[in-house]
């Protein structure tokens, strides 16, 4: 499993201020630190996530971070780097995630990081699924040739 570093000038250390939980950077820092130490295979793919991110939210609170928050985010990725809504909500379920955790599982003190999770809102991926390809026989012969004309050249020169 090749490893993935996190980046350290995120994290706050091991004295962390009592504040640090309002920062969304820490909270992004503490994940993907709890996924290096789970081993999690996915680990590179999150941290990618988190850097397209960091740009939106790394410098807001951990409680100002809600759906209206990463409009701007949603907007630009798929208008500016022209990804498809799938891959824009794989990004906001890593915010979802990070949020979820600071409601429900990390503690400063006996209390949440937060009082509840906002609702994250993903985009529409139905729009933009591709029509199915059939995987046998007659069925595939005919769809290659009514929706992909080059394709049977390479299915069915034998």
């Amino acid at each position: 499993m090749q490893q993935v570093r996190v980046n350290t000038r995120l994290s706050f250390g091991s004295a962390q201020p009592s504040n640090v939980a309002q920062f969304s950077v820490g909270a992004l820092t503490k994940y993907l630190t709890e996924c290096q130490q789970r081993q999690v295979r996915s680990l590179e793919t999150i941290s990618y996530h988190v850097q397209i991110l960091l740009p939106y939210i790394g410098s807001m609170r951990l409680r100002d971070v809600c759906n209206d928050s990463l409009e701007a985010f949603k907007d630009e990725r798929v208008a500016e780097d022209k990804v498809k809504n799938v891959t824009v909500n794989r990004s906001l379920e890593v915010v979802r995630t990070v949020l979820n955790r600071a409601a429900r599982v990390w503690r400063m003190n006996g209390k949440p990081w937060l009082s509840s999770s906002p609702l994250i809102e993903m985009l529409d991926e139905s729009a933009q699924n591709r029509p199915p390809v059939p995987s046998v026989g007659a069925n595939r012969r005919t769809w290659c040739r009514n929706y992909r004309p080059t394709c049977s050249k390479w299915f069915f020169t034998r």
